[in-house]
Order: C-alpha cells, then sequence, then structure tokens
C-alpha cells in the first residue's frame, strides 16, 4: 500500500468517525484497494447512499430535474404570451385602417385577442 493510498484511508477515516459518510464515500470510491471496498461495503450497511423515491434518482439530481421543468414552463408560458400580445397588435393594426376604434365593428374585429 502506497502513502498516497494511506492518505486516502486515513482521510476516510476521519469522515467516518465525524458522521460524514457521503464525503468518505467519495473519498473512497477513488481508491483502488480491497481495504477500501470492505469500508465501502460497511458504509453501505450502516449509511446506505440516499435515493429519490423517483426514478431511484439522487434528491440533488431530482431537484435540477425539476427546476429546470419548473424553468422551461416559465419559459413556455413568457413565450406564448409574447406571441399572443404580438398577434393582438397586428390583429389591431389591421382592423385600425378599416374601423373606428370604438365602433361595433371594432370590436368584432378585434375580438378573441
Amino acid at each position: 500500500m502506497d502513502a498516497e493510498t494511506k492518505d486516502q484511508l486515513s482521510a476516510a477515516k476521519f469522515l467516518i468517525d465525524r458522521k460524514d459518510y457521503r464525503k468518505a464515500r467519495l473519498v473512497l470510491e477513488d481508491v483502488d484497494d480491497p481495504i477500501a471496498d470492505k469500508w465501502l461495503d460497511k458504509l453501505d450497511l450502516i449509511a446506505p447512499e440516499r435515493r429519490s423515491i423517483f426514478l431511484g434518482w439522487t434528491p440533488a439530481f431530482t431537484a435540477f430535474v425539476i427546476g429546470m421543468i419548473i424553468v422551461a414552463v416559465i419559459v413556455a408560458v413568457v413565450a406564448l404570451n409574447t406571441a399572443t400580445a404580438g398577434s393582438r397588435a397586428i390583429r389591431e393594426n389591421a382592423c385600425s385602417g378599416r374601423y373606428d376604434r370604438y365602433s361595433a365593428e371594432w370590436q368584432n374585429c378585434t375580438r378573441g385577442y
């Protein structure tokens, strides 16, 4: 066992003693040693890696996906609102040359926007 492996195992042990299992797992996953594999197995027993109920994703990834969906919905709503406002302005411009703005014909021409 080389010095780097000893240092990584020592760091992992320190993190396990502090009950920081997530960081210890990250350190141990980078170590190519049978001891690290045994410690990872023990970590799986005492502190299994948390997974989301939804598709087995980690909570951080689930939050990321939900955030991206929310952003996509907001962008779609803004785009739809902008397109609707633009078509209304086009419709009003088309009607303004033919009818008085306050007439019944104007109301019928611009209805639905």
